[in-house]
């Protein structure tokens, strides 16, 4: 309720919906991920006060920079090499408004540090070194910058997988929390290669999010029309083009884990079965709300992408 109230007081999509024709544009191409090539990583610098003395700052050339303004078209990622011979690796997204890699880094960082797993830590586009000119705060300004970072992070995934899979790493894994978790969910839908999908907090329906739940409380719904009514419906109706029961479950489904809180006021416990249904995947609870699971339930979070790394492999072998 305190991170609703929060989030109020810098609410999303001040600005409108965006530039009608490209977010048409967008909407027509139902988010499709592009096909493209593996990304191509460069080291940029040892990461600054990171948890993992070896992590390194690194970057790539967005596959969908064609979408993007040219401050956010450069990708970033932090890497945390594991300390011996790697299990694998893993793709963590950030959640709503999460800009750097302080919160992430204390969850997933352990993974490289005890359990064998390169740990990749992908910046949002429009956050943090990505934000674009004149943007003030993580607080998206359009409608149309939501979808963008979407299309963007996906296409990234998409990228980095293929990179990955190149460089060695015989098992790879994608996951994220809340919105990082419906991301997540969503390139394993799009991205059809057979890598491990973890999406906590996610839903079957990420409209709802941002129409029903708390995290509504953040949207400036009369910025979008004159009857905020109006506006929630609308929105409602364009964000369904990411309705995860219009596309297909992950093609490794078998290494796919969902995580859902308990108690989560931002995610409806029914959104994040529908999704275990739709998908046919194992379904795990932890305890706590929408934030405080991110601290009870670090242990739990990290058995689950474990887990489904070990199904890639054995699906694999």
């Amino acid at each position: 309720m305190l991170l609703a109230r929060l989030g109020a007081r810098d609410p999303m999509f001040t600005e409108g919906w965006g530039d009608r024709a490209d977010l048409e544009a967008l909407v027509r191409g139902g988010l499709a991920a592009p096909r493209g090539e593996a990304v191509t990583l460069e080291d940029e610098r040892p990461a600054a006060r990171a948890r993992a003395r070896r992590a390194v700052d690194r970057a790539f050339d967005s596959p969908a920079e064609a979408w993007l303004p040219r401050e956010v078209a450069r990708a970033r990622v932090r890497h945390y090499p594991a300390r011996n011979t790697s299990r694998g690796a893993l793709v963590v997204l950030a959640a709503s408004r999460e800009e750097g890699y302080d919160l992430r880094e204390a969850i997933w960082a352990p993974l490289a540090e005890r359990e064998r797993v390169d740990v990749f830590l992908l910046e949002n586009a429009y956050y943090g070194a990505r934000r674009a000119r004149g943007q003030r705060s993580a607080s998206l300004p359009t409608v149309l910058d939501q979808l963008r970072m979407s299309v963007a992070t996906v296409a990234e995934v998409d990228g980095l997988v293929r990179r990955l899979e190149l460089d060695g790493f015989g098992r790879v894994g994608v996951t994220g929390y809340s919105m990082g978790g419906a991301i997540a969910a969503l390139a394993g839908a799009l991205v059809r290669r057979p890598f491990a999908v973890v999406p906590m907090a996610a839903t079957l329906r990420p409209s709802t999010i941002y129409t029903e739940g708390l995290l509504s409380r953040s949207v400036a719904f009369d910025a979008l029309d004159p009857s905020p009514a109006e506006g929630r419906r609308r929105l409602a109706e364009l964000f369904g083009v990411a309705d995860m029961s219009r596309f297909p479950p992950p093609v490794a489904v078998e290494a796919s884990v969902l995580v859902g809180a308990r108690s989560d006021g931002f995610v409806s416990r029914e959104g994040t079965l529908g999704l275990a249904r739709h998908w046919g995947a194992e379904l795990r609870w932890i305890r706590g709300g929408h934030v405080s699971a991110l601290f009870s339930g670090r242990r739990a979070m990290r058995r689950a992408a474990l887990d489904a790394l070990e199904r890639l492999g054995r699906a694999q072998s």
